[in-house]
């Protein structure tokens, strides 16, 4: 594990004092990713291809009116994907991003796979883009449910207590994106991933009305969701540094005494 900062008595401060013998000290360590992406690929190309062939959009229109989902929602959400990717991999030590311009990727609109894209059209985007690879976001879709419950509930006015019903609004999201990993050099697929990521919000109030108004607007939270679940794919692919906590002894031996004034 790597050690990139650590926090030192007069210039950041210790965290805390556990004990008269221990002392905790706050320090950064890069965590490694879930899976390992051979390293001749340095710099990836980011895209997208959630938006639906002319074929597919009927379809998707379809769907849409039968589930009730506001038009143009997954679409912007999609893009937040893209933007959550993006800036966590921007700043992990592991790779270098670009997103191309004006690149149009058709895929399905919905959970399932398109057919893998043609490795020649792969080559020229990365190639074009100076990248070593091509990372695409080939599907995405979310799930959106509102529920709404009360409960008879009790608080304080001066000395009286005073029981009211509280009533209770809740949003739930559920993200599903899928992601490709195209090496062009070797021609195969590094990483093909199916992410589901679950995100809740909660409003209570006196009233419905104040409970359902103090939720986001539905397309704010698939957004965020999106972005999020973006982040999510970057930590899976790339290390991540981490600020985290470590004991160590301050006293017992000579030994421990030099670390600690080293530390």
């Amino acid at each position: 594990m790597t050690i990139k900062h650590i926090l030192i008595p007069g210039l950041f401060g210790l965290l805390s004092l556990s004990s008269c013998r221990t002392l905790s000290v706050s320090l950064e360590v890069l965590k490694p990713a879930a899976i390992s992406v051979p390293s001749n690929i340095k710099t990836l190309a980011v895209a997208n291809r959630t938006r639906p062939s002319r074929r597919e959009r009927a379809r998707n229109i379809l769907e849409g009116i039968i589930t009730g989902e506001a038009p143009f929602v997954d679409r912007h959400a999609a893009e937040e994907c893209i933007n959550g990717v993006f800036n966590q991999l921007k700043n992990s030590p592991r790779f270098s991003v670009v997103i191309p311009g004006n690149l149009e990727l058709k895929g399905t609109g919905t959970r399932e796979f398109p057919e893998p894209l043609d490795w020649d059209n792969i080559s020229d985007i990365c190639k074009n883009n100076n990248a070593d690879a091509l990372l695409v976001l080939e599907v995405f879709d979310s799930n959106n449910k509102y529920s709404n419950s009360s409960r008879l509930a009790k608080r304080k006015e001066g000395d009286k207590e005073i029981s009211y019903t509280e009533y209770s609004s809740n949003l739930n999201i559920q993200i599903y994106s899928g992601w490709r990993i195209y090496d062009p050099i070797n021609k195969i697929i590094v990483d093909q991933n199916t992410y589901s990521d679950p995100r809740s919000w909660n409003s209570t109030s006196d009233s419905p009305r104040k409970a359902q108004d103090g939720l986001p607007l539905l397309e704010n939270a698939v957004s965020d969701a999106g972005y999020s679940a973006g982040q999510q794919y970057a930590i899976r692919i790339s290390p991540q540094w981490n600020w985290v906590s470590r004991m160590y002894y301050k006293k017992g031996n000579p030994d421990f005494e030099m670390a600690t004034r080293r530390a």
